[in-house]
This record gives structure tokens, C-alpha cells and sequence, in this order.
């Protein structure tokens, strides 16, 4: 007969045998379930990694660059109407698409003449009919430049540089005339140039206009205030802005104002420096 001491000694083996077991079996639960866990966590991953890879196309590099283009300059820019070398004047809704490439590129001066940094349309997501339209107008901005770093044409001057009738600077009859006529097309009026300017050379004699006439000749055919020029500035809707420009020697020049940029003016005719505006006037109506 066993001894209650030995008895007792084989029931707590027992019981640590069965504790064993149980844990064992506990340990292979945690053990499974941990398997399970890591496998669902691998799945997903692989799962997001396959649908990375399916969605490369959204994320090339040319669908990228597009995407940041489009996200620096916004809509693709182009033309409402066919332009060419024989357009003269664009359309109001083309003028308003060539002030917003304008607003894109980075012009400079280099050695006294305009030069635009960008190369291709596609550098500002224009059509190449806009880019050209830009391109065009450069070229015309530095032939005036070349042209008045000369000895103008359009306005007769003394050696010296100054005016035949005195100190103060002339702008010349044939831009001041054609700005004029510009401007009242744009506001639904047709005038004739030669009346024009016929009408200026009356008032002001064939040497241009002095500037302190500019504001009498615009109120002959318009209603005017003077307005300041800046960076950014549009003029309100149905108005327009003649602007004078101060060439140095006693020559100015009249345009049609469109944008200004990075102190860098756009007219009708070509570009402008913002610190060579002399005069702005804001047109509210025609008389």
C-alpha cells in the first residue's frame, strides 16, 4: 500500500504533466494564431503592392511631368482662331489667351534687347501658334529698340538728342494715332487712321505729341483717367489702358496696354519695360 506521501508526490506530477500539456497546447493556439496574423498582413501587403504596380501608368514619368506642368501653368493655352503673318489684330478672346501665356514665360534684358528664357511652347503648355505669337512680338519689341537706339524715324530731334520744338518729350503721331484707333475697335467703335491722325497733326504739328498733350488728345475721342500700372494689373471689364512709354532723348511711344508681369509690360505691339512707363490712361467709354 502507498504511503500518502508518495501518492501525493504522483498526483502533482500528474498535474504538472497535464499544466504542460496545456500549455503546449495554449503555446500552439498563440503560435497558429500569431501564423494567421502575419499571413493576413502579408496578403494585404501584397495585395497593395500589386495594385501599385497595376496603377504605374497613372504615375509614369511623362504622366507626371504633364501633371506638374498642369499644376504650374494650369490649361492648356491655344488659339480660338487661325493666326498667322497676315493676321492683323487678334480676336478678344485670343488677346485674352496670349496675356496668360505672357504671364508664363521669364523674359530678360540682355545687351539692351528682350530676350524669353523659354525655348519650346511645351515649356508653358501653349499651342505653337501662341508660343510663335510670342516669339513674334520679341522680335518686333528689339527691332523698335534697335530702331530708337538709332535715331528714330517717326520723330525728328536735334543732334543733341532734343526735340526741335523744346526739352520736352514727343510721342510720336503715327503710334499715338494707331493706339487710338486700337483702342475704339476694341470698344466697338471704327475710326479712320488718317483722320486721326490728320487731326493730331492740326492740334500738335507733324513732330508728335508733347506729353503734356497726351490726356487732351485721348479725351478728344475718349472718356479717360489717369491709372497706375503694376505688376498684375487688369484693367476693369469693357475698359481699356493707353499707355505711355518714355524712351529717354525725347522720344516716347503710345500702345494699347494688355498685362504687366514681373515688371515686364505686354502691349497690342510688343513688350516693355514697367519702369519706362511715362503715362497710363484707364479708357471708361468712347464719345
Amino acid at each position: 500500500m502507498k504511503s500518502f506521501k508518495s501518492m501525493t508526490l504522483h498526483a502533482n506530477e500528474s498535474v504538472m504533466k497535464e499544466a504542460d500539456k496545456g500549455i503546449l497546447r495554449s503555446g500552439h493556439k498563440n503560435l497558429s494564431y500569431r501564423f494567421l496574423l502575419v499571413a493576413v498582413l502579408v496578403s494585404v501587403a501584397m495585395s497593395s503592392f500589386f495594385v501599385a504596380c497595376s496603377s504605374d501608368d497613372i504615375f509614369s514619368e511623362d504622366n507626371m511631368d504633364s501633371n506638374l506642368e498642369m499644376q504650374i501653368f494650369g490649361e492648356y493655352l491655344s488659339f480660338s482662331s487661325k493666326i498667322d503673318s497676315k493676321t492683323v489684330g487678334l480676336p478678344e478672346e485670343d488677346v485674352k489667351v496670349l496675356v496668360l501665356a505672357f504671364q508664363r514665360i521669364k523674359l530678360i534684358k540682355k545687351d539692351g534687347l528682350y530676350q524669353m528664357l523659354e525655348t519650346s511652347a511645351n515649356q508653358i503648355n501653349v499651342s505653337e501658334e501662341v508660343f510663335t505669337c510670342l516669339d513674334d512680338m520679341l522680335k518686333i519689341s528689339n527691332k523698335r529698340i534697335l530702331e530708337y537706339g538709332r535715331i528714330s524715324s517717326l520723330i525728328p530731334r536735334l543732334k543733341d538728342g532734343v526735340n526741335e520744338n523744346g526739352n520736352e518729350n514727343r510721342t510720336s503721331n503715327d503710334c499715338v494715332a494707331q493706339t487710338i484707333v486700337n483702342i475704339a475697335q476694341f470698344m466697338g467703335m471704327s475710326l479712320d487712321f488718317y483722320v486721326v491722325k490728320g487731326w493730331i497733326v492740326q492740334q500738335h504739328g507733324a513732330n508728335g505729341v508733347p506729353s503734356g498733350s497726351i490726356q487732351a488728345v485721348i479725351n478728344h475721342y475718349f472718356s479717360s483717367s489717369p491709372v497706375t500700372i503694376s505688376n498684375g494689373y487688369t484693367p476693369p471689364s469693357g475698359k481699356q489702358v493707353f499707355v505711355v512709354f518714355n524712351y529717354g532723348n525725347g522720344t516716347g511711344h503710345a500702345a494699347r496696354y494688355l498685362s504687366c508681369s514681373n515688371d515686364y509690360v505686354l502691349c497690342n505691339d510688343g513688350f516693355y519695360l514697367l519702369g519706362q512707363v511715362s503715362s497710363a490712361y484707364l479708357i471708361s467709354s468712347v464719345n
